[in-house]
């Protein structure tokens, strides 16, 4: 009963959500409206889908409304016990501290990563948008970032300290991998396993990258921070 009740909830809200964007209603700023006056995290679930499903529109809209959009659904000084649960068996537990910035980059959502940057986007406290676009294989993004001034070394926080390099030649994307360097990326970096750059890219058997590496400085033996 509580589910079906929880669903009808969600089904009256985008309803009137929908409504409010299609009849060109803007917020007011001096009252509470449902858009800004939302306690029950409605408006941040929806702001969170439409990042992650692609849906422009709605995000044009929340923008040209002035929500914050940067938010995520678990914030500093919440509970994060059951994510970490979560995360050994459910991979997209982290979403839950991403913003939208993090999540359109991570699913390759070009046009909403250049309407956010627009906006002002922001990464969260344990994200990097650019560690994702690069490990997700999403390069357009990933020059996009970079284009606003995205640091190529950043790492994604304390969850796994990967940084955008680590990340693309882990998973074999060489021309992410030359972006990076390009664009000053630190050949010689360890994440929280000990590893390097070139040491994923070995044990993975990126020899491309392995010899992109190499080319750039990598070194074989020795690595700093």
């Amino acid at each position: 009963m509580d589910y079906l009740f929880f669903n009808l909830i969600c089904i009256f809200v985008i309803g009137i959500v929908s409504w409010c964007f299609s009849s060109g209603k803007k917020v007011n700023k001096n009252k509470k409206t449902f858009l800004r006056g939302d306690k029950k995290g409605m408006t941040k679930a929806l702001l969170i889908n439409a990042s992650k499903k692609g849906d422009l529109k709605t995000i044009k809209e929340f923008i040209k409304n002035g929500i914050n959009i940067n938010q995520t659904i678990l914030t500093i000084g919440d509970d994060f016990s059951e994510m970490y649960k979560e995360m050994s068996s459910d991979p997209t537990a982290t979403e839950k501290v991403m913003t939208p910035l993090e999540l359109a980059s991570k699913y390759g959502h070009l046009e909403i990563v250049r309407e956010l940057l627009k906006a002002g986007a922001e990464d969260g406290y344990l994200g990097n948008s650019l560690v994702s676009a690069s490990m997700h294989g999403h390069l357009e993004i990933v020059r996009e970032l970079l284009k606003a001034g995205m640091d190529p070394n950043g790492r994604i926080g304390s969850l796994y300290s990967f940084n955008p390099l680590t990340s693309a030649s882990m998973h074999g994307h060489l021309e992410i991998v030359r972006e990076l360097l390009k664009a000053g990326a630190n050949v010689n970096c360890t994440d929280y396993t000990g590893r390097t750059e070139l040491m994923w890219a070995q044990e993975e058997d990126y020899q491309e990258i392995v010899r992109e590496l190499l080319k750039a400085g990598a070194n074989e033996t020795y690595s700093e921070l």
